[in-house]
This record gives structure tokens, sequence and C-alpha cells, in this order.
């Protein structure tokens, strides 16, 4: 769960996740999507966070909001077109899934805003 869920860019939302193994190092990523086929980077890489679980399989952390990449290249934004948007976005632990697929597990959406 991400509070707020809607942000502006360069502006911190609270993270809170719960259900995952105990004391566990977890990396949250920012992604445009919720799965993808390797090899698409999805994922905003200039922005992560590690956090560890405790003892219940939870966790609680500050996440600066960046903007994910455009879900496809001939979106992506360019300097002059980043004013005024609205991005969908979504956070969550990237996890292989199969020979080719990866899943944000316990991904949250939020909707990141520029001036």
């Amino acid at each position: 769960m991400a509070k707020p869920d809607s942000v502006t860019v360069n502006r911190k939302t609270t993270l809170t996740g719960s259900g995952f193994k105990r004391h566990k190092k977890l990396r949250i990523w920012e992604c445009s999507a919720r799965s993808w086929v390797v090899p698409k980077q999805i994922c905003n890489h200039r922005n992560a966070v590690t956090v560890r679980t405790g003892s219940r399989g939870g966790f609680t952390v500050k996440f600066k909001a960046l903007v994910c990449p455009a879900a496809s290249s001939s979106a992506a934004p360019t300097a002059s077109a980043r004013k005024g948007f609205s991005r969908r976005c979504f956070v969550g632990v990237p996890t292989p899934s199969g020979v080719d697929v990866v899943i944000l597990v316990g991904a949250t959406r939020i909707t990141v805003t520029g001036p």
C-alpha cells in the first residue's frame, strides 16, 4: 500500500507491505507494469529502495517517486513533455517467474504527476 497513492515527482510516499517472509531483504522498484517479458526494461533503475521485513513479514518505508518508464518506447517523455504529466506506475519487488517473465510481487499502483 502507498500513502498517499498520488505523488508529485520527487516527493515521498510511505509504502507499507505485509505477507512477505520474515527478516527478508527486499529491493522495491518503480515500474510501469505489474509483469513483463524479459528483456523488456520497464523499471526506473535509478529509483529503488531496500528494506528488511520484520518478525511478522511486514515493512514500512519512505519512497521517493520519480517517473517510471513509459509503457512503450514511443511514448517516452522528453524534457519538454514532462510539464503537466500524470503517469500510472507500480511499486513492488521484481521477481522472476518461469523462463522469461518478471512479476512485480506486492505491487501497488501510484500516480506520479508533474508540474
